[in-house]
């Protein structure tokens, strides 16, 4: 990875493009759809205004997702998937407890029918 996408979460293509796009609105702002309507200064603040928060989010989403790069940040990853992983096979064997249980006392139901049918078939004769 790339200096400059470590540092900015997006790489240089993606950042020029950003840019200019930015630059082509910010023109058609002030020159299409403003034209003598609205004061060109408050046109392009609003637009310089709302890329900076789409870069940003764009930034935010690309730094959250890239993977870790550190020794220390490899390490913690490992041990929050552990711990996750950890915690479902704690849930799962919780899970198989209760269904251990619910099989004994359903078979303890069956075997008390089947007794009690045994029992009132030895004395109809």
């Amino acid at each position: 990875m790339g200096v400059f996408k470590r540092l900015m979460g997006l790489d240089f293509v993606d950042t020029a493009l950003h840019v200019m796009t930015t630059l082509f609105v910010a023109y058609l702002g002030t020159e299409v759809f403003t034209p003598g309507g609205v004061d060109d200064g408050i046109a392009l603040a609003t637009v310089f205004g709302a890329s900076a928060a789409l870069y940003g989010w764009r930034r935010h989403q690309a730094m959250r997702n890239r993977p870790p790069e550190t020794t220390a940040e490899v390490a913690a990853y490992a041990a929050g998937e552990l711990e996750s992983r950890i915690a479902e096979l704690e849930q799962g064997q919780q899970r198989m407890q209760e269904l251990e249980e619910r099989l004994d006392f359903a078979e303890r139901m069956l075997m008390q029918q089947r007794d009690a049918r045994q029992f009132s078939s030895k004395e109809e004769p």
